[in-house]
């Protein structure tokens, strides 16, 4: 996004930690986990976004040596969101990865609710979409990072320049699954994943 010379020493008066960071083949073996018989997936992503850019190609090049055909869609606005879902619903998709974005997080009710009306095995980017009905979110622990950021803010106050302190990446990530969704849209969940998740949502 040109925001910082590099990672490791951003420059100028900004520091931070980001969103993100993990590798797309963590999701595709999430899924292969999850829903072992499906082999056709959906990305609905928000082209807006540059970071989500990024993940897509990623998630594109890993997914055919892992046994996945990839179907793109692409999403602007809530409304996009909602279209999204129900092409891909008209097409049979398995399941379907929601780039984390924003505009999804912002109004996680409705987001959850698309997925919902179509039947769709939705997994999210965003921890409260889950929260909000959602089937099930993999993400960076925000408060883990909120912790580290205390001791960012200590030696800023003791005379560290921001753009001295590398940029951070997430190193807790958490799995949340809604039980109650999997049952209303006919989805199983495996044990492996039911074991590995986090927080069950009953």
């Amino acid at each position: 996004m040109g925001l910082a010379q590099s990672v490791a020493r951003p420059g100028g008066n900004f520091t931070g930690f980001l969103h993100g960071g993990t590798d797309a083949g963590k999701f595709l073996q999430l899924l292969k986990e999850a829903l072992p018989k499906v082999t056709r997936t959906g990305v609905i992503w928000n082209p807006d976004n540059p970071t989500a850019k990024e993940f897509v190609e990623r998630l594109e090049a890993e997914a055919h040596p892992r046994g996945f055909s990839v179907r793109v869609v692409r999403a602007r606005s809530i409304e996009e969101l909602e279209t999204a879902f129900a092409t891909l619903a008209g097409e049979r998709i398995g399941a379907v990865f929601v780039v984390a974005d924003p505009l999804w997080l912002s109004q996680e009710k409705r987001a959850a609710e698309a997925a919902r009306r179509h039947r769709i095995a939705a997994i999210w980017g965003h921890v409260p979409i889950a929260d909000a009905r959602g089937l099930m979110a993999y993400a960076q622990d925000i408060a883990d990072q909120f912790r580290q950021a205390a001791g960012y803010v200590k030696r800023i106050l003791d005379d560290t320049k921001p753009g001295e302190l590398p940029l951070q990446y997430p190193t807790q990530w958490t799995l949340v699954v809604n039980l109650s969704i999997a049952k209303s849209i006919g989805v199983t969940l495996s044990p492996v994943t039911l074991n590995r998740a986090d927080r069950l949502i009953e």
